[in-house]
């Protein structure tokens, strides 16, 4: 054993590879496994309080600014207590499947363990802010559920008692826990949802056109002067649409306009 490692800290599976992690004095990482990643920190409690970690794709777990005491007393002396706190990050379900139809969106599971507070609800009214990126589909907005894990039950629970949703939009979900545990994201997913504005945007110009349709025919109908004005700026309309989009011809717009009169007749 190397100088600065103070012990064996925790066992992790990477597939059906035992890998031990070790915890130095400052903080160790372990990316190598392509479903897992685990950073181990020795810090003050002022260091790891408010201390936001960040994920791959952008993901990330912040800890509340309160979540540790810290002494006043302490702080003018000098002498304040270090901690032992774990970030993990899943790539992959495996070590959460359940019986359930609740997947964790983008197969992400994000842990944080506090030494000392880890699987029990937080004091104070702290939470645990965490928020998952979705990948190529686009998430549904009001669909959204944060996932904190059961450990005795080794289930999903996706009720509001311990978690809530924060934001949800197309691209990410963001949630606020009370409780310290394992965290994942459940969201419907649909590749067409970021054509929703532009679908209803569209839809709003048809309908409105339509609308501008009838009234022109009803007030043509009754009065004739309004007629023959719409007449009017409908051939001057396109006369200017036939010279700005055909210069080589310009018969075209006479052709255009003359059946129009015709029509209209």
């Amino acid at each position: 054993m190397s100088s600065g490692i103070e012990g064996l800290t925790e066992v992790s599976h990477c597939g059906f590879v035992v890998v031990p992690i070790y915890m130095l004095i400052s903080k160790t990482i372990l990316d190598s496994c392509p479903y897992l990643s685990i950073l181990a920190l020795h810090w003050y409690r002022q260091q790891i309080n408010g201390h936001k970690f960040e994920g791959k794709e952008g993901d990330y777990i912040r800890i509340p600014e309160r979540l540790l005491d810290v002494p006043d007393a302490e702080i003018m002396a000098g002498k304040s207590i270090c901690e032992l706190v774990q970030f993990t990050e899943y790539s992959s379900q495996q070590w959460f499947i359940t019986g359930t139809n609740l997947h964790a969106l983008k197969n992400k599971v994000l842990s944080l363990s506090v030494k000392g507070q880890s699987s029990q609800p937080l004091t104070n009214n702290n939470e645990i802010l965490y928020r998952i990126y979705a990948a190529e589909p686009r998430i549904v907005p009001q669909t959204s559920l944060c996932l904190l894990w059961n450990q005795a039950a080794a289930s999903w629970l996706s009720d509001s008692q311990f978690c809530k949703v924060v934001e949800d939009t197309s691209d990410y979900v963001e949630c606020a826990c009370s409780y310290m545990s394992v965290y994942a994201v459940y969201a419907q997913t649909d590749n067409l949802s970021s054509y929703n504005e532009a679908f209803f945007s569209s839809g709003f110009i048809c309908i409105s056109g339509l609308c501008l349709a009838v009234l022109s025919h009803i007030f043509c109908a009754k009065y004739s002067m309004f007629a023959a004005k719409l007449l009017t700026h409908m051939m001057a309309a396109s006369l200017g649409t036939q010279v700005g989009e055909r210069w080589d011809f310009p018969l075209s717009c006479d052709v255009h306009v003359s059946s129009v009169i015709l029509e209209y007749k």
